[in-house]
């Protein structure tokens, strides 16, 4: 089995996490994610994190329809998709979650077989200096949606960027947890199914 079939068995009401460091190849993965079915992605962009992925893959010949992908910008200044929401990072935390909630929920209802993708929260959280009022905030949000049959998450952070206590909490909450080496290996660290705890991709064949 190959790194996009496995991605491809999560279940509707799934979060994936993927951990990956600076220097893995984490955008390959991100790839199989979309692959053939990128009209379904809603893709929330933090501070333009989408850019480095994207550059990636256009050298690495891959293709991707970016008019067809469906991007909730947070920050930033890229205007690559199609932006259904641009949101402000430094206006009232409160409202900020409020509005991606929504956005969010109405979004699922409205697409058959929504694939979630999130990159790089942590990169606002870092702003905010993981302050705990707002982690609250932010965590609420795959408390609340995490068993949603009308979208499969999909969550990548570079752990070695992210505040450890931070990542533990999200630990928990994730029902798969992928963590993808500099050598471009990616092994399952948690699974709803423990037979899979353990087992190893090349993210790269």
């Amino acid at each position: 089995m190959e790194i996009g079939e496995y991605l491809r068995k999560a279940k509707p009401g799934e979060i994936v996490l993927i951990e990956y460091s600076s220097l893995s190849p984490y955008p390959e993965v991100l790839y199989e994610i979309g692959k053939d079915r990128w009209n379904k992605v809603i893709l929330t962009d933090f501070l333009d994190s989408g850019i480095h992925v994207l550059r990636y893959l256009k050298y690495s010949g891959k293709d991707i329809p970016l008019d067809e992908i469906k991007r909730i910008k947070v920050g930033g200044s890229s205007k690559w998709g199609r932006i259904i929401l641009d949101m402000d990072p430094y206006k009232d935390p409160v409202v900020l979650m409020i509005n991606f909630f929504k956005t969010l929920v109405a979004k699922y209802k409205e697409i058959n077989g929504v694939i979630a993708i999130v990159l790089n929260h942590e990169k606002l959280l870092a702003r905010y200096e993981y302050d705990p009022y707002f982690l609250n905030e932010v965590l609420a949000v795959p408390t609340t949606l995490i068993g949603n049959p009308l979208r499969t998450a999909f969550v990548f952070m570079n752990y070695e960027l992210t505040e450890k206590r931070y990542l533990a909490l999200f630990e928990e909450i994730a029902t798969r947890i992928i963590k993808i080496d500099n050598s471009g290996i990616a092994k399952v660290a948690k699974s709803i199914d423990l037979s899979e705890e353990g087992r190893e991709f090349k993210v790269i064949p």
